[in-house]
């Protein structure tokens, strides 16, 4: 099965290039860049946190 590319991705690489050395310095979360945040594995772990928590 071949990976899905985020749309997104194109967007947040635009950005990382007009910000050049203060990208270094940022953390992305939010708008374009949630959907590179969440992962089927991500999930999966932090369902098994809640549960444990249960």
């Amino acid at each position: 099965m071949a990976k899905q590319q985020n749309p997104n991705l194109e967007i947040l690489e635009i950005a990382i290039a007009k910000l050049a050395e203060l990208a270094d310095e940022l953390v992305f979360v939010g708008g374009c860049a949630t959907g590179l945040l969440i992962t089927a594995s991500a999930v999966e772990n932090s369902l098994n946190i809640m549960k444990s928590w249960a």
